[in-house]
């Protein structure tokens, strides 16, 4: 029973115990806040005291705290106060300077071309036919000259077919010949009628006056006036006769103008029943041969022309802005086209001869078109298809100024060191190039600017030029 007892009495001890230290636990969590709480209002209280006691003692060095100076948790407010000499004014920043040279610049562009042919053509032969003749230059890579004979389709339907038209073009010229002389007899008879019509007329006025004087009788005056008819009868019948002759000639002449036409037409497609080639050059591509049934829908070889070499290249809608803010024509400008292969780099002069109209949808880039100032650049030197470095030069300008980047604020304006003081200009960037600003306009000669960028820079800050 002691022991039992004594167990009693320990198990009583621990709940007290742990009853205890619960209530201990609640009683710093309530009242940790509280203390924290009025340290801060302390600490708080204190803080204003010092602003109070600095603005009380304004004018007085010794007196005034600084905002540099420490408050209960480190330096006021996180702030520090501008830095001061032995003297208690306010240092100037040190900064860099560079004085002004105009210039005249001329930008440059490194972009990537290709080599292509301006004048590329895709063969046919427009009339179907069995080839009869491939000429052994209608090969891949073989050279050309102006002429060439490269294929020929059967060329005996097409020959036939002229020798056709042509005969039937005989007919009608001998037809119109025919009718022409035609035309020139009733015209003879016509005139040997109105002659003796004017006959008749003038012995029918003199057998009136016969008649009034009773040397001739009524018969015979009859018989005058008779003449005349008949004679008046025969001269229409000319006339109607030429004036049929003369319709069927324009009918002749129409039939003659539809059968030279058909001439013609015979005589082209018989020319066309042989491929020519069209310009010296070389073959890129050929599909032709011997026997082979063609019509007009086969490609038979694909020439590029030998001495009319372009390169075309392309630029950003930036970089083509930036060409065309220099001012001057696109076209025109010079070119150095540069051709890499292996150890060998080959260079040529060049200038832009056209620019494309419209945007790259896909790259958003602009296609530029470059010749060669040298005729004889041909595919011999510059294979067709080859990449290359192209240079592009723009229009110079003139008083250009470079500056460092870092001396532009906003984009256009910067600052000049006039007296020791900041006085701000507003300037007209031309380009950014490896890390300079071109200046076009807004700067003169000698004139010297901050360099380096100062974030809190603004007009009339007193600043130290920083000796070299």
């Amino acid at each position: 029973m002691g022991e039992r007892g004594q167990e009693t009495t320990l198990n009583e001890t621990d709940k007290n115990s742990g009853v205890r230290g619960s209530s201990l636990r609640k009683y710093a969590v309530a009242v940790v806040p509280v203390l924290f709480l009025l340290f801060g209002l302390a600490g708080y209280q204190w803080v204003m005291t010092e602003e109070k006691a600095g603005q009380s003692h304004k004018g007085k060095p010794s007196a005034v705290r600084t905002s540099n100076q420490k408050g209960p948790w480190g330096p006021r407010y996180g702030r520090s106060a501008p830095p001061k000499n032995s003297a208690g004014r306010l240092k100037r920043p040190v900064v860099a300077a560079r004085t002004i040279r105009l210039d005249t610049y001329r930008p440059q562009w490194k972009l990537y071309g290709q080599v292509i042919a301006r004048d590329r053509v895709a063969m046919h032969i427009p009339v179907p036919g069995r080839l009869t003749h491939v000429g052994p230059k209608l090969r891949v890579g073989a050279r050309l000259k102006q002429g060439d004979l490269l294929a020929v389709v059967d060329e005996f339907p097409y020959r036939s077919a002229l020798e056709e038209a042509q005969a039937t073009l005989l007919e009608v010229h001998a037809k119109q010949k025919e009718i022409g002389a035609q035309i020139t007899l009733e015209q003879r008879g016509l005139k040997q009628s109105q002659r003796q019509l004017k006959l008749a007329r003038d012995e029918l006025e003199y057998m009136q006056k016969l008649l009034k004087q009773g040397n001739v009788s009524k018969k015979m005056l009859d018989d005058a006036v008779l003449l005349i008819s008949q004679r008046e009868q025969a001269v229409q019948q000319r006339e109607s006769n030429i004036e049929i002759s003369t319709a069927r000639l324009q009918q002749q002449d129409a039939v003659e103008k539809r059968q030279s036409w058909v001439v013609q037409k015979a005589q082209r497609a018989l020319k066309d029943a042989r491929l020519i080639a069209p310009f010296d050059g070389y073959v890129l591509a050929a599909n032709a041969e011997s026997g082979q049934y063609i019509t007009a829908s086969n490609k038979l070889a694909t020439v590029v022309s030998d001495g009319h070499l372009e390169v075309q290249f392309t630029m950003s809608v930036d970089q083509y802005g930036d060409l065309l803010a220099a001012g001057g024509s696109v076209t025109g400008l010079p070119v150095q086209v540069t051709w890499r292969s292996g150890q060998t780099h080959l260079t040529f002069a060049g200038m832009v001869t056209r620019v494309s109209p419209e945007v790259a949808g896909g790259s958003g880039s602009i296609t530029l078109f470059a010749g060669f100032d040298d005729k004889t650049v041909t595919t011999g030197k510059l294979p067709i298809g080859s990449f290359v470095d192209v240079v592009l030069s723009g229009q110079s300008v003139e008083r250009v100024a470079r500056v460092p980047e870092s001396a532009v604020y906003d984009q256009n304006h910067l600052f000049l060191i006039e007296d020791g003081g900041l006085v701000a200009r507003q300037v007209q960037p031309l380009a950014w190039e490896n890390g300079e600003v071109l200046i076009a306009n807004g700067l003169d000669e000698g004139e010297r600017i901050l360099a380096n960028h100062l974030p809190n820079a603004k007009p009339g800050m007193q600043v130290q030029v920083k000796q070299r």
